[in-house]
Order: C-alpha cells, then structure tokens, then sequence
C-alpha cells in the first residue's frame, strides 16, 4: 500500500454568538480536516488544527505532501510513534506502538 494523496481542507464555521476577551474575539472556529488516501483505496481522516494557525498548517500539509506520495502509510505511523516514545511520550503512544507491524 502506498499513499497517492494527501489532502487538507480547511473549514471555517461561524458562530452563533462572538466571545470576547480583553484582547480578542472569536466570531468562528476553524479546523483542518486531513485525508491521506492510498493507492489501495483506503483513507484515513486526522485533524491537523494548531489553533490560530489553521492556515498555516494547511499549507504546510500541502508544501509536504510531495515527500509522503509513495510512502507505506502503515510504515510511516510506526516511525512517527517512535519519535514519540523517544522523545518520552506519553504511555498510550506506546501501546499504539506495539499494535502496528
């Protein structure tokens, strides 16, 4: 399985009502929605938000995305959770860690 794609969508929905602070407002709440689809058909979906920054991440999703196409997606969640479990993340990163192959 390789991965063919990945998208990020950005999705802006206002609010009913703004909150405000003493130096903000927020009169939305923004998300990226991010698919990774292989060559296999199978995708999966993620939420890269970094709030305040969902345009940001968005365009770095897509400036990145050509050094994913071909990648085995399964490999590649396996080194990303172990740069997690070597930078001392949390217990749950290595249970996930011991259920991939």
């Amino acid at each position: 399985m390789q991965i063919t794609n990945v998208e990020a969508r950005l999705v802006s929905v206002p609010l009913n009502k703004i909150f405000k602070g003493s130096t903000y407002q927020i009169d939305r709440r923004c998300t990226v929605v991010v698919r990774i689809i292989t060559d296999e058909g199978v995708y999966g979906v993620g939420d890269g938000t970094l709030n305040g920054s969902e345009l940001m991440v968005a365009e770095a999703i897509q400036h990145f995305t050509p050094l994913l196409i071909d990648m085995d997606p399964q490999s590649h969640v396996h080194s990303c959770l172990r740069q997690h479990i070597d930078a001392g993340a949390t217990p749950m990163s290595q249970i996930l860690l011991s259920q991939t192959h």
